[in-house]
């Protein structure tokens, strides 16, 4: 059985895509909401659910992300935005934001968020303690 998103199960780039280009049919799918798909998974209730690499579940369920060796995922990369005006009032900014470039991997993600979502710690104290440790304050 499928665990997954209500809107995963509907998107082209979701659950229809998949059975397009992986043959993927599951018995059942179910959509649900993210916060309890990992428990869902870990008490049996699903077998497969949809995820985010960087979700900090994955290392403490200690599941294993299947490859998309069809390249059927976009990558999903993330960016800093800013806003022009505050760019403009604050150039320095640019510089900053661009020090994180590649500095942040899926498997680090993967561990900060874990920190955050089953330890209990602040978002704002688990990012403070990473730029550190890497030296960018």
């Amino acid at each position: 059985m499928l665990g997954c998103e209500f809107e995963f199960l509907d998107r082209p780039d979701g659950y229809p895509g998949l059975q397009e280009v992986y043959g993927m049919n599951f018995k059942d799918a179910i959509g649900m909401d993210h916060g309890i798909m990992y428990r869902s998974l870990a008490e049996g209730k699903v077998d497969v659910i949809d995820a985010f690499s960087t979700d900090g579940q994955i290392v403490v369920y200690n599941l294993v992300i299947l490859e998309d060796d069809q390249s059927f995922f976009p990558p999903y990369d993330a960016g800093p935005l800013v806003r022009g005006d505050v760019l403009e009032k604050y150039p320095e900014l640019e510089g900053v934001l661009n020090m994180l470039g590649g500095v942040i991997s899926e498997a680090d993600m993967q561990a900060l968020n874990a920190k955050v979502d089953e330890e209990g710690l602040k978002a704002e104290d688990v990012a403070r303690e990473f730029l550190v440790e890497k030296g960018l304050i």
